[in-house]
């Protein structure tokens, strides 16, 4: 899946733009059954669905379960800036369920809780090699090659992009720091939850002179 942001009427019309996902609110219980069964059914039976549950300022939970986390806390490894925290969020992915590659605005400390989920991530300085969609585009801090099935012709620069691997499990944490471009696999389910606190400028310039 691609994150995106809905453009104008016009924007739509004049690329014949289409949402490449869709989002529905649902219980867990009801994720947890499709990916159950997406876990052992053919690819090309499988429904794919990727869980998020999110919790704002205040959330007793986040205290109790996940104090690394907290906003009011002191600041550490895992909370450089609390104040600046846009909340805790928790990801549940199945089999098949990539996020495509892309960056974030701000500094991202990831726990995971659960099963095993593989990260590749770029140096933003790598972007050069990745063919980012433009600023105006939905889905503008994206790469447009497809990771998993990468066209040479298409897109002959990618070859030269330079990767860090990652698998994380149970007990892991990984920081992604701000502008770091990176593509994650979901190996069978799995759940992680990640909280973002401020911003570094370090390679923003970088980014920037990718997106057209």
């Amino acid at each position: 899946f691609m994150y995106w942001h809905k453009p104008s009427s016009s924007y739509i019309r004049e690329h014949k733009w289409e949402a490449p996902t869709g989002n529905e609110k649902e219980k867990f219980s009801q994720w947890l059954e499709i990916a159950m069964k997406g876990h052992t059914s053919p690819l090309e039976e499988t429904t794919f669905r990727y869980f998020r549950a999110s919790a704002g300022d205040g959330a007793s939970w986040i205290d109790r379960d996940l104090p690394w986390f907290r906003k009011n806390g002191k600041p550490s490894v895992f909370m450089v800036k609390p104040k600046e925290s846009h909340g805790v969020h928790c990801r549940f992915g199945m089999r098949g369920i990539i996020a495509e590659a892309h960056w974030d605005g701000s500094r991202n400390m990831v726990a995971m809780i659960g099963g095993l989920r593989r990260w590749i991530l770029s140096h933003p300085s790598n972007c050069v090699h990745q063919y980012m969609y433009p600023k105006a585009h939905p889905s503008g801090r994206h790469s447009s090659v497809d990771w998993s099935n990468w066209d040479k012709e298409q897109f002959p620069d990618f070859e030269h992009n330079m990767i860090n691997e990652v698998i994380l499990q149970a007990g892991d944490f990984l920081y992604v720091p701000t502008d770091w471009i990176h593509y994650i696999v979901s190996l069978g389910i799995n759940y992680q939850c990640n909280c973002r606190s401020g911003i570094t400028l370090d390679y923003r310039n970088l980014v920037n002179q990718c997106r057209g």
